[in-house]
């Protein structure tokens, strides 16, 4: 099967920004809302099968600068990167076995976009349905599990837990995608020097 690099790379970038994201949050508290809510936005998304039409370009800085230099970013995340690119991919496999559970998110989904138009704050609100429907399906069943690394203070919020969760699904959603152009596990060891490429272009436009 022929890939295209372009489109992997650009997608691959979407599963390592909600990654760095959660490193951030997990540690820090921050939360990146404009970048968070594109991300989220991406979950929404599932008519779409391009990841050009799903994330805007600049909000995948982090992400296209982890195969560009990710020197640029901060080590601890980069390291945890590494550690929670695996885990995505076991949900991936999770969640695309389970015609059951797949049809659950996807009614989940429709019922966020039916009333999504009512809500004042719409990234608060997608996240606590996403995370809600996250802990209800996936980590309460003990269906997947996923360590995340942080400090004390920043996991024990509520608010940080509602981000993260919903950028696991944010993650997830982004590597199916990845997955669906052809990518694999094999290709991401062996396309990393042109997905660097790539990734190096990609930021000299933003």
């Amino acid at each position: 099967m022929n890939v295209d690099i372009n489109k992997l790379t650009y997608a691959l970038a979407a599963v390592v920004e909600s990654l760095y994201q959660i490193s951030v949050i997990g540690h820090s508290g921050t939360i990146n809302k404009t970048v968070a809510d594109h991300l989220l936005k991406g979950v929404l998304k599932t008519e779409s099968v391009t990841s050009t039409t799903i994330y805007p370009l600049a909000q995948l800085k982090n992400g296209l600068s982890f195969f560009s230099d990710s020197s640029t970013l901060d080590a601890t995340a980069v390291k945890e990167i590494n550690y929670y690119v695996p885990s995505i991919l076991k949900l991936m496999s999770v969640y695309t076995s389970h015609n059951e559970l797949r049809q659950s998110f996807s009614d989940e989904l429709i019922s966020i976009k039916e009333t999504l138009a009512h809500q004042e704050n719409k990234s608060l609100f997608v996240s606590k349905h996403i995370a809600n429907w996250y802990v209800h399906n996936i980590s309460e069943p003990n269906l997947f599990a996923m360590q995340i690394f942080g400090s004390k203070e920043a996991l024990s919020k509520d608010m940080n837990l509602i981000f993260i969760r919903a950028l696991i699904m944010s993650a997830m959603r982004a590597c199916i995608l990845w997955s669906q152009m052809g990518g694999s596990q094999v290709g991401l060891i062996f396309n990393r020097s042109k997905m660097a490429i790539c990734a190096k272009r990609m930021l000299e436009v933003i």
